[in-house]
């Protein structure tokens, strides 16, 4: 057929239509046009069917190709986000590399100068302002008097200018000397200034001649430290880890100690006059909706020590703390920065508690609470020992107890007070468990408030005006003896009292146990009488048995170095990935990772607080033993875990086993003892 040409190829089949000048193609690529005129031709695509080729339009993506660049750019911008957090982390844990200059006189603005050509330029506008230009000798004379005007007029404001520096030097030298002096005003003052950009927050509390006492608040770990950081794989990649729970407590105290010396180290900038620095760390505890102080550090700084200590740049400032007469205190293997213990520190005590009822927080769990002197005769007590060691010398100095027969409960006896005025006491009912009167008043933890319901009356013919709960001392089941816990009473206490002859008054008194102790007797210091309240000491459960493995799921009954008593089982153990529980991807690493779930109830009376991830481990196979690692889980982890009494809470533990290993026990540990295994076969 004239002017139609057919082609069959790899590709398909094709086909012209149409003289050279001008033919039409048709084929699998599509249809187009071509033009021919001896050596010469052109040749375009109309767009019209056919199917792509590699110099046709360009393919649309699949829906794996997306999603694939949608989670690159997901992990590129978690990586940033993690380099930024962890960038102010650095800058936090460097703090105590500042250098602040030191304070000195501040220099003065000088004479102020006295423009005397704009003086005398005035003088001279104002003299022939309303004189004629033509009247020439008249606009000559008031130019003449007019500089002498002006003459006088700068010499008056030299000489204001002269009073004004003089006055400025002196005003200056005044502020100086106050502060070189420790005027306390003008150095809280100063200090106050220098800490108003500080990154975390302090101020001075106190000063007190050449010493500085200044109070740092600072944030919770979660607050400041991120729980990933940003490392590179071997092949030179960035890639997000997640932090271990001894890194994360180490960054936190770095973050602490850092900036810690750097408010000392400002505090000897500024105050040039001041030689030692006292620092307390606080930070904010939640308890149940209300804000407690926590103390966490306590330190004293002199300034010649801390001049040579901060001359070596690769000194860690932690070291500084620790060896600057301070208190900090770390728990577990992980080296946790946990409140300090200031059961043994009155004076601090002290401090701690005025400071957080200045600023409306409750006070610190473990610290001396204020105690009246006992009175009595014949009692001597040391006036240089501390609150704790006062009672334990008057409780030893009471006369022997004389032990009646059971069932003194509603026995009325007599007893005689310092002042020979008798009074008669009956025991009414024991009272386990109470809640303190005061909202302020927290008992340590691993403690209970006991009480007893007593009736005193009056059977002297003088008016009784005595504080009965001073002289009652409660012993355990171990001969343990106990003072009141005046401030921790509750309604009606029984202190305080003006009784009239023949009167009666009904009342608690209360001690302060531990859980695992029971009350026995009660019994007065200066008189031989005793009630006996029902022997034995409260510690049913022991530490558990570990002469042999307890199966899963089976409740094993331990106690706490708090005395707290609680119930532990294991529910299960699994094998899981932890890259499916986390939104960021996960540094690769060999071994398999376990997930032991487990289940833990209170059986002590007060509300209970347990920490089991620093002391939880799992054996494998070779009986080779695994800490804990900080992964993520597929529930919650078991970090902290309060209880009320007869509740039940759960949460889980993980580990990373290597590839060959299996477990098959769980073992736990309390005071570095082993409390309890459980043989732990593998759940789904």
């Amino acid at each position: 057929m004239p002017f139609v040409s057919l082609g069959v190829s790899t590709r398909g089949i094709s086909a012209g239509i149409g003289p050279r000048l001008g033919r039409v193609n048709v084929g699998t690529r599509g249809v187009g046009a071509s033009s021919r005129l001896g050596p010469l031709g052109v040749s375009t695509g109309t767009g019209w069917g056919g199917g792509g080729s590699r110099g046709g339009a360009r393919r649309t993506p699949s829906v794996a190709t997306f999603e694939r660049e949608l989670r690159r750019a997901q992990k590129n911008e978690a990586i940033e986000s993690w380099e930024r957090v962890n960038h102010d982390l650095d800058l936090l844990r460097r703090a105590h590399r500042e250098r602040f200059p030191n304070a000195s006189m501040p220099a003065d603005q000088g004479v102020k100068k006295i423009d005397a050509e704009k003086i005398e330029s005035y003088a001279s506008a104002a003299a022939v302002l309303g004189i004629s230009v033509f009247r020439r000798k008249a606009r000559a004379e008031a130019v003449e008097d007019s500089k002498l005007a002006a003459a006088e007029e700068i010499k008056r404001l030299e000489e204001e200018a002269e009073a004004e520096h003089r006055a400025q030097r002196a005003e200056l030298q005044a502020e100086w000397d106050l502060l070189a002096s420790n005027d306390p005003e003008t150095v809280m003052v100063a200090i106050e200034k220098a800490f108003a950009d500080n990154d975390v927050s302090a101020a001075p509390i106190d000063c007190d001649g050449a010493a500085a006492t200044i109070l740092m608040r600072i944030g919770p770990p979660t607050d400041l430290v991120p729980e990933c950081y940003v490392t590179l794989t071997p092949g030179g990649r960035k890639t997000v880890k997640k932090r271990t729970k001894t890194d994360f407590n180490a960054a936190y105290a770095q973050v602490l100690s850092s900036n810690a010396l750097a408010t000392i180290n400002e505090l000897f900038a500024v105050a040039p006059g001041i030689s030692e620095g006292r620092l307390l760390v606080i930070q904010d505890s939640p308890s149940h909706g209300a804000r407690r102080v926590a103390p966490l550090y306590c330190g004293r700084f002199f300034r010649e020590e801390l001049a040579g200590a901060n001359s070596g740049p690769s000194r860690d400032p932690l070291e500084i703390l620790e060896a600057a007469d301070g208190l900090i205190s770390f728990k577990g293997r992980t080296r946790e920065v946990v409140p300090l213990d200031l059961r043994d520190e009155p004076e601090l005590s002290s401090v701690v508690v005025e400071i957080a009822s200045s600023i409306g927080w409750l006070p610190p769990v473990n610290i001396v609470h204020d105690v009246m002197p006992p009175l009595g005769q014949g009692i001597s007590v040391s006036a240089t020992a501390s609150p704790a060691a006062a009672l334990e010398e008057v409780a030893a100095s009471a006369p022997a107890p004389v032990i009646p027969a059971p069932g003194e409960i509603g026995v009325a006896k007599l007893v005689s007070d310092y002042q020979g005025h008798q009074y008669e006491i009956r025991p009414l009912e024991v009272l386990d468990s109470l809640t303190p009167l005061h909202e302020a008043v927290t008992l340590t933890r691993g403690k209970r408030l006991l009480g007893v319901r007593m009736e005193i009356r009056n059977l002297s013919s003088e008016r009784l005006d005595d504080t009965p709960e001073w002289d009652l001392v409660l012993v355990d089941g171990l001969g343990k003896k106990h003072e009141s816990a005046h401030i921790a009473s509750v309604e009606p206490p029984l202190g305080g009292l003006h009784l009239e002859p023949g009167d009666r008054r009904v009342g608690v008194v209360c001690w302060e146990l531990r859980n695992k102790e029971r009350p026995d007797r009660i019994q007065h210091k200066y008189a031989e009488s005793t009630w006996l309240l029902g022997g034995g000491q409260f510690n049913p459960h022991g530490r558990g048995s570990v002469d042999s493995d307890h199966v899963a799921d089976e409740l094993l009954p331990l106690m706490t170095e708090d005395g707290c008593a609680l119930e532990v089982s294991v529910a299960s153990v699994s094998k899981y990935d932890p890259q499916a529980y986390c939104e960021y991807p996960l540094e690769e690493v060999e071994g398999n990772h376990f997930v032991v779930e487990l289940k833990v109830g209170a059986i002590g009376p007060p509300p209970l607080v347990v920490e089991l991830f620093d002391r939880a481990y799992l054996i494998d196979d070779l009986n080779q033993q695994y800490e804990p690692v900080f992964a993520e889980l597929p529930g919650q982890r078991f970090d902290s875990l309060r209880l009320n009494a007869g509740s039940f809470g759960s949460g889980q533990v993980g580990f990373l086993l290597p590839l060959e290993r299996k477990p098959v026990s769980f073992q736990l540990t309390l005071d570095g003892v082993k409390v309890g295994q459980w043989r732990v076969p593998l759940g789904g």
